[in-house]
């Protein structure tokens, strides 16, 4: 996953029910006390697991101005949030925070609170069992943070890969310096030992956190330094059978590796293991899929209403045709009268000057019908006259048009191939190199030039016509209608040709030329 550019800013109350991006990674900057926190977050509407990753030491060749996200470029399948320790900027010579924060300040308490606002927007919890979706992991430094998480969010798990226990087991100066303010160990150990010491913060908090921790048993000096003494110091508390569940579960395996950290794939197979002893009843239902439900179940709505009143429509179409039908039933059956009727005067009874009545009113009434037929007549006549004269005229002055576009494109043609035109090809290039502003869209207004030039898109006598305000001597005997469009003209919404279509960028025009 590369860092993306968008950034969402928020203070620590407006956490509470925010709405975030799924399946869209982005920046989340969190305000707290006046302390930055940084967090690159990928939420995803795949997963129901919410995987939280500590960061460790900080390379020497980061740019320590910008936030250190520690294997943000693995790819993971559950939903991430990579954390940043904002400890790192209290002073350059601080590579390994450990979420230490200040003396006031304990910034690793705020990280937490901010992770379980954020789970809290993403799940509906079982009020019992609350964030047992959550898992924190991290290596050495990074693994002490990862435990140090997990006993601050109750009930999550952490994976902490040969993780350091205390962090004053050596002589830390620059945290010493710049944290703790030169205060003596002793100082350090009575007023912030749950700060630095896990089974301190154990203590403090009367609970065991539920851990996988991975050990190297090959590595003596960490076995035998650290977590023996660890071990022992977590089998004397007096709570630690009380509840099954809060255990820490240690893999200890021979590589003869030392510190070396697991391989992408191995870390998520510690993962997908860690998550078969995850109970599923954690919580209700993913806000995330109900959302996805309610917002599919909207559009199958939409759908339903949408081929209801299509149906509606073709319900009142059937009754107009079942009229329709019904009219011209019955102007057949006075067809069919009207015919018998006309029989019906050719009966021999009837007298001549009967007859010869007859005969002049029937010639009356079709006088009456061929009047009204050629009244008709004379109107159609004049709308086809009206109709053909403007298309005539339309005719015409597309034709001109034609013809003068046609004229324009013939004589830049033959300006253009003529030998002092080729022995000057490359002016367009350098009066590119000279016009474009900002220049870094020099490059793509070259590319953009060579597409129009190989392609029939561009239409030169349209252009020229149309903007007819453009110089001739200067843009086709020496420069060309292309360098004007690439220069000014897409910048000034001018049509290259008649059936422009609008395109927001140089760049979309470009993979649009490609097609």
């Amino acid at each position: 996953m590369n860092i993306p550019d968008k950034i969402i800013e928020c203070n620590l109350e407006s956490l509470e029910g925010y709405n975030f991006p799924v399946n869209k990674p982005f920046n989340l900057v969190v305000y707290a006390d006046d302390i930055k926190y940084e967090f690159l977050v990928n939420l995803k509407d795949t997963s129901d697991k919410l995987l939280i990753l500590a960061p460790g030491s900080i390379p020497n060749k980061h740019d320590r101005t910008k936030p250190y996200y520690e294997r943000y470029n693995w790819y993971f399948e559950e939903s991430t949030i990579f954390i940043n320790d904002p400890t790192t900027y209290i002073n350059n010579e601080i590579t390994t925070g450990w979420g230490l924060g200040t003396i006031d300040n304990w910034y690793l308490e705020t990280i937490a609170e901010i992770i379980s606002k954020i789970s809290r927007n993403l799940y509906k919890y079982d009020v019992n069992n609350q964030y047992g979706n959550i898992m924190f992991y991290g290596s050495l430094s990074g693994g002490y943070m990862a435990i140090m998480l997990s006993i601050l969010v109750k009930n999550s798990i952490s994976i902490a890969e040969v993780p350091q226990l205390e962090i004053f087991r050596s002589y830390p100066k620059p945290l010493i310096k710049h944290v703790f303010k030169n205060m003596s160990l002793k100082q350090i150990h009575d007023n912030y030992e749950y700060r630095i010491s896990i089974i301190e913060l154990i203590k403090k908090e009367k609970y065991i956190p539920r851990s996988v921790v991975l050990l190297d048993y090959t590595f003596d000096l960490d076995l035998n330094k650290e977590y023996f003494s660890f071990f022992q110091k977590l089998c004397e508390l007096p709570y630690i059978k009380k509840d099954d569940k809060n255990n820490i579960n240690v893999r200890i395996i021979g590589r003869n590796k030392g510190h070396e950290t697991l391989k992408p794939w191995q870390l998520r197979d510690v993962i997908s293991n860690v998550n078969k002893i995850i109970d599923t009843s954690f919580y209700d239902v993913s806000t995330i899929h109900k959302n996805k439900i309610i917002e599919q179940e909207k559009k199958i709505k939409e759908y339903e209403e949408k081929l209801k009143n299509e149906i509606n429509q073709i319900s009142i179409n059937n009754k107009e045709i079942a009229q329709y039908q019904n009219e011209l039933k019955y102007h057949l059956e006075k067809i069919h009268d009207n015919d018998k009727l006309l029989e019906d005067y050719k009966i021999d009874y009837l007298s001549e000057e009967d007859q010869i009545q007859a005969n002049d009113k029937k010639i009356a009434d079709y006088q009456v019908e061929l009047d009204k037929l050629n009244r008709k007549i004379i109107e159609e006549d004049t709308q086809f006259k009206e109709y053909k004269q403007e298309s005539t005229n339309k005719y015409n002055e597309l034709k001109e048009k034609l013809i003068i576009r046609n004229k324009v494109t013939l004589e830049y043609y033959k300006l253009k191939g003529s030998l002092k035109k080729k022995l000057i090809l490359w002016i367009p290039y350098v009066y590119i190199l000279l016009k474009t502003r900002p220049f870094n869209e020099t490059f793509i207004n070259i590319r953009l030039y060579r597409a129009l030039q190989d392609s029939e898109w561009f239409d030169v006598g349209f252009y020229l016509v149309v903007y007819h305000e453009l110089s001739r001597k200067k843009w086709c005997k020496f420069l060309t209608p292309e360098t004007h469009y690439v220069c000014y003209g897409f910048n000034e919404k001018k049509l290259p040709h008649e059936d422009y279509t609008c395109v927001d960028s140089k760049k979309e025009l470009l993979r649009l030329l490609k097609k």
